[in-house]
């Protein structure tokens, strides 16, 4: 397990950054570099971790790490898919709104099994923290192990979710079934993955959309005036008939008398 303890804090973030495999373990507990500047530190260091997968174990142990640090940490560990213990222990400055920051982001973690808070009395009596853990665990699955004093009633209802999830890892490793133990919003989900079928929001996220329809074409109309029919000829009037002229009568005129003798 490679060991940063010869190493500037800076260089050994540098090999976390540059995924270098033979780095599995971070120990920086009680630096004085780390205590002096916890946010700066913090966040180089989470930058780097966001897409390592080789380290495993992180201690920031009484590193003077407080609510912004405890943030930064908390976005790390929503992205993080390979970091299975954390130690945040003696971390006085760490109050409620930083251990909130940390639940949140476990909300979505996948890998980390243990978290170390001891040295922090007051967030075990704190019903905002206690109440931020509990529903951390509506959709984790994998934390199996919290290390803090709790002196309230909701330690009760922790204990059993902690419980639930070594149930559940137990089962998993034996290869059996599990939908009995969890969360009632995440049981579908579950019943899709052992069928091999996505749930229903998914498999209708996943259908391609239909078609649409491409309309015809519309007539090409000319822009240019139409041209108006030539009128036809008018037709030529018939000339009217001429009445025809009745002969005129011819007259023979009556012999003259001839006069007697």
């Amino acid at each position: 397990m490679a060991r940063f303890r010869q190493l500037t804090i800076t260089q050994s973030i540098q090999k976390i950054a540059d995924g270098d495999t033979s780095v599995t373990a971070v120990d920086f507990t009680g630096q004085a570099t780390y205590q002096m500047k916890p946010e700066e530190k913090t966040k180089a260091l989470c930058d780097a971790l966001k897409s390592n997968t080789c380290v495993t174990t992180l201690k920031l142990k009484d590193c003077g790490i407080g609510n912004e640090a405890a943030a930064t940490i908390g976005q790390m560990l929503a992205v993080n898919k390979s970091i299975t213990e954390l130690d945040l222990s003696a971390n006085s400055a760490l109050k409620d709104e930083g251990a909130i920051a940390i639940a949140q982001g476990l909300a979505t973690n996948e890998s980390l099994i243990q978290l170390d808070l001891t040295g922090m009395p007051n967030l075990g009596r704190s019903v905002k923290v206690l109440e931020a853990f509990i529903e951390m665990y509506k959709t984790n699955l994998t934390l199996k192990k919290v290390i803090w004093r709790l002196d309230h009633p909701l330690a009760n209802i922790l204990a059993k979710l902690v419980t639930r999830n070594n149930s559940i890892d137990r089962r998993r490793s034996q290869g059996k079934e599990y939908e009995d133990l969890l969360p009632e919003d995440l049981r579908e989900s579950y019943r899709a993955s052992l069928t091999g079928s996505a749930p229903p929001a998914a498999a209708a996220a996943a259908e391609p959309p239909a078609p649409v329809p491409v309309p015809e074409p519309e007539p090409v109309v000319d822009p240019s005036p139409p041209v108006a029919p030539e009128p036809e000829p008018a037709p030529e009037p018939e000339p009217e008939p001429v009445p025809e002229q009745e002969p005129e009568a011819e007259v023979e005129a009556a012999p003259e008398p001839e006069a007697e003798a």
